[in-house]
């Protein structure tokens, strides 16, 4: 069941027209909004990056190539299908 938002409806268009500026180019519209954070004056709050663990049942997915997650491929898999 979706609602019809007007505000939601409105920031996805806006988002929608400025990504149509770099027809949908990722990497330019990220480097457009940077450039607009630089040129504000604003103080913008970055967090440091944060270490990734890669748990067991990750490690079996890629070495068996299942690709679930959890897996389930192998008795160190924390689920059980």
């Amino acid at each position: 069941m979706t609602t019809n938002d007007p505000i939601v409806s409105e920031v996805r268009a806006v988002r929608d027209k400025h990504a149509a500026q770099f027809r949908y180019n990722l990497k330019e519209i990220f480097r457009d909004i940077k450039k607009k954070q630089k040129s504000s004056g604003r103080k913008y709050v970055q967090y440091p990056s944060r270490a990734v663990v890669a748990t067991t049942w990750f490690w079996c997915a890629i070495r068996r190539g299942c690709g679930s997650i959890p897996c389930g491929c192998c008795n160190n898999c924390h689920y059980r299908p």
